[in-house]
């Protein structure tokens, strides 16, 4: 809105807009003309963006940071909030990642794609206060909007025609857009693109190029994209175009049930060296995007799945992190991981909790030992 402000002022003159503003209609030449000037306002000198935008790790130990609460005394815009991320930083995080959540009803029909805007959800004022204070505490910031599908997931998401996918596009980047935005005002870190969208990255790179290209012109940091392991990570073609290789890394680590150590690390092995040979094609550092095992019997043979009504395994999500850690040292390719996830409030969590956090978990200690510095591996 200041933006739209600074354009009709530049446009009608300051006692022009005075006048007109009280009444004025909004005129559709007016912002039509509106996308135009914030690509010049984009590409003006800021000093502030220097002395702001903070320098990168040499390795993101990085949190997916989830707003669990879905109460305004418990979502990224609570005191609740800060809490838990000032304790997510004394366990050695200098990263996290933010989720605002849009969603589709239909796979195959584009529609505009809503923002969150209720009290209750990721708010644009929410996702701000918790960027602010995860800044504060000396941790970079990744933006991550989410597409949920009703019943389903993103890589579902698949149109019936060539117009219907143009359409899709063209909803789908006047939705990141705003991030974009929202992204460069705020000085976010990075922006990551989009989030397992496997069919609709398939085959449709020519429209990911011009998303990527026009998200250029309006945000100046790093830009990902959050590809799902498997087939898609290992063929979307527009790596070149972005600052990091992200994958969400779900791969499976054993199929036994009860597998030893030694083949929890050969399963790990295989997954990072398979995230490293995409890496070394490209020519670009990856990110693991994405990783996680829930507290929960087995988690290594489907690390992806969210099992209800299980007994709570707090040893064996532990084993699943001892193993990842390991496996990363001396990865150069592999420049940061974002454990999915951690809580927007600290009473999510514990030790009777089956879920994916460590928080109040025996993984806890296991990443304060790595994040802090204690374990020699990812610094």
């Amino acid at each position: 809105s200041c933006a739209l402000v600074e354009h009709l002022v530049e446009t009608w003159g300051r006692e022009s807009f005075v006048e007109r503003y009280v009444k004025w209609p909004g005129v559709r030449e007016e912002v039509e003309r509106f996308g135009p000037f914030l690509s010049l306002l984009s590409r003006r000198e800021d000093p502030r963006k220097q002395a702001t935008r903070r320098p990168p790790p040499s390795f993101h130990r990085g949190f997916c940071y989830a707003h669990e609460g879905y109460n305004i005394d418990d979502g990224y815009g609570s005191n609740r909030s800060d809490r838990a991320l000032e304790k997510l930083a004394s366990l050695g995080t200098n990263a996290v990642s933010l989720t605002p959540f849009t969603y589709m009803r239909r796979a195959d029909r584009p529609a505009p794609l809503p923002f969150s805007n209720g009290t209750r959800s990721e708010n644009d004022e929410s996702v701000v206060h918790a960027a602010r204070t995860a800044h504060d505490l000396d941790m970079i910031v990744m933006l991550k909007p989410h597409v949920w599908l009703t019943g389903s997931w993103p890589g579902a998401i698949e149109m019936k025609s060539e117009a219907d996918w143009n359409l899709f596009f063209e909803y789908y980047y006047k939705w990141i857009r705003h991030y974009a935005l929202l992204a460069s005002m705020h000085d976010i870190d990075i922006l990551c693109i989009g989030t397992e969208l496997s069919a609709a990255t398939t085959g449709h790179e020519a429209g990911w190029e011009e998303i990527i290209e026009k998200l250029r012109v309006i945000y100046d940091g790093k830009l990902t994209y959050a590809a799902n392991w498997g087939s898609e990570f290992e063929t979307v073609s527009f790596w070149p175009s972005l600052d990091f290789i992200g994958v969400n890394c779900y791969y499976p680590l054993s199929g036994e049930s009860e597998p030893s150590d030694e083949q929890l690390e050969e399963g790990v092995s295989r997954a990072l060296s398979g995230i490293e040979a995409v890496a070394q094609r490209y020519g670009k550092p990856a990110l693991i995007t994405e990783v996680g095992f829930a507290s929960a019997p087995a988690p290594w043979t489907a690390p992806h799945e969210r099992r209800r009504g299980v007994v709570v395994d707090e040893s064996a999500q532990a084993r699943c992190y001892e193993r990842f850690f390991r496996g990363l040292v001396g990865r150069s390719d592999i420049v940061g991981v974002y454990w999915w996830k951690w809580p927007s409030f600290l009473g999510y969590g514990g030790p009777r909790h089956a879920g994916f956090t460590p928080n109040g978990k025996q993984a806890e200690s296991v990443v304060r030992r790595w994040y802090g510095g204690v374990e020699s591996g990812p610094q």
